[in-house]
């Protein structure tokens, strides 16, 4: 007997419908409604918690894209199952948040899915109010999961971005999307400079490029202990190492991964800063535009400072005396403003 036959309604309903999951502790409102991607409307059912934030888990929504076919009132059951499951382990203390994720066998609401991403959620229903520091719980291939688990969400993410048109991910699920990750683009990635170097995955810091011209990165204060621990790790004899990035609040841009050795950089755009196009390459971004990566290497002891994009990253040359004061700015939680070969290139540190 299908989850369907189980749960039915004995009589016509209306949304939002409220199910039960645990008595007195866990409950999902499902909402019916519309979202506008690129002009065009989407039926989506969002299925809402209600009962994490009481131990101390950030409520989580899944929005699934209804197909055309689909019956309104037939919303599969598969993301109740998750919550009824992930349950106990939220009162254990074992929570999720935004740069997290699940593991999950395929054949979670499509056969060929299996792991969900959480990032922070920007869903809006109209007369519905919804919790504060509501989780968008995003579910992807097991290739995308392994990329996710390798170097961090904001890859993948931009790489469904770049998929949808949509920046800078769409926070639906398409039960009948192909993946943007192979098992070769893995090995690729492998081989791309956060593969190759020692490489820290945290998350809550970020970057943002100015024009080309200004690379600001903001680290966690929170997170300082991993740095100097980091840093202390790294052999004496290792000149360069990388840790994951993710998309800055203030950033209308990011780019997307590309192979090693691809010719120009790649990213998505919000439609808004780019004159009202869908997003789209890096070519019809504006030179202004605010520009986020998934990741930042550093390379020590080179000839000259310079900084540049690098597959969904950016990598930043330091000569001696700047590398020192980088891993200073590092360990000490210090502010640092370095000064670039070019005129008027600059990298910065900024811990908040």
């Amino acid at each position: 007997m299908s989850w369907w036959d189980k749960h039915k309604p004995k009589k016509e309903v209306e949304f939002p419908i409220v199910v039960t999951l645990i008595p007195q502790k866990l409950a999902v409102t499902i909402h019916l409604h519309e979202i506008d991607v690129c002009g065009q409307s989407l039926s989506c059912w969002s299925y809402v918690s209600s009962g994490f934030s009481s131990v101390g888990q950030k409520e989580i929504v899944f929005t699934l894209k209804r197909e055309l076919r689909e019956e309104v009132l037939r919303y599969p059951g598969a993301p109740l199952d998750f919550f009824r499951q992930i349950y106990p382990l939220a009162c254990e203390g074992q929570y999720v948040d935004s740069g997290g994720f699940t593991g999950l066998a395929p054949g979670f609401l499509a056969p060929h899915l299996g792991g969900v991403l959480y990032e922070k959620s920007n869903l809006r229903i109209a007369n519905a109010e919804l919790p504060p520091d509501l989780l968008t719980a995003i579910v992807v291939t097991p290739e995308e999961f392994a990329a996710a688990y390798d170097f961090g969400n904001l890859r993948v993410l931009t790489l469904l971005g770049d998929q949808s048109r949509y920046y800078p991910f769409p926070f639906w699920i398409d039960r009948r999307r192909a993946g943007t990750v192979s098992n070769a683009s893995i090995a690729q990635m492998k081989q791309g400079l956060p593969g190759r170097l020692h490489y820290l995955l945290m998350n809550d810091c970020s970057a943002i490029a100015h024009q080309r011209e200004l690379l600001q990165v903001y680290l966690d204060q929170r997170h300082a202990c991993y740095f100097r621990s980091f840093i202390d790790e790294i052999p004496p004899e290792c000149t360069a190492f990388a840790f994951q990035l993710c998309l800055d609040a203030t950033a209308n841009c990011c780019l997307v991964w590309q192979p090693p050795g691809a010719a120009s950089p790649r990213a998505i755009a919000d439609s808004a800063m780019a004159g009202g196009s869908p997003p789209g390459t890096e070519s019809a971004i504006p030179s202004e535009a605010l520009m986020g990566g998934a990741f930042l290497s550093i390379f020590m002891q080179e000839t000259e400072n310079t900084w540049g994009t690098a597959e969904d990253g950016f990598a930043v040359a330091l000569d001696a005396k700047s590398s020192a004061e980088v891993k200073f700015a590092l360990i000490s939680v210090q502010n640092a403003k370095i000064s670039m070969r070019q005129q008027r290139q600059a990298f910065e540190i900024i811990w908040r």
